[in-house]
């Protein structure tokens, strides 16, 4: 995937987000750093940590600002997550409502896309 060290974010945030600080796990977590580096990972590492893929319900929600970021959060965390049974989709804005739901019931099938 191209890690070869953590950045800085991922240095402070991810020992706090995945149980190493002082007062054990961090469920929220507020932080700011220039694009590119590494927040994405940082928190999709440790969403993906959390979830039991065994538990066939929705247990992780990451919510953005605008729809093309929630687009490539949803492909990174998918990326990551390649070799997990997790699953991940992304509900976004400005499709029309019947594409949305065929999307979701495509997604729910386990189909891999959902071309109309």
């Amino acid at each position: 995937m191209g890690f070869n060290k953590p950045s800085k974010i991922q240095e402070t945030a991810l020992p706090l987000l995945l149980g190493g600080g002082p007062e054990g796990k961090a469920n929220n977590m507020i932080a700011q750093s220039q694009s590119g580096t590494g927040k994405t990972a940082a928190f999709a590492l440790t969403m993906l940590s959390r979830v039991n893929a065994a538990e066939d319900h929705t247990q992780a929600i990451c919510l953005t600002n605008a729809r093309e970021l929630a687009i490539q959060v949803a492909n990174e965390i998918t990326r990551m997550g390649q070799f997990t049974k997790i699953r991940v989709f992304a509900a976004v804005g400005g499709s029309g409502l019947c594409c949305s739901l065929v999307s979701v019931l495509f997604f729910l099938r386990n189909e891999k896309e959902c071309n109309l």
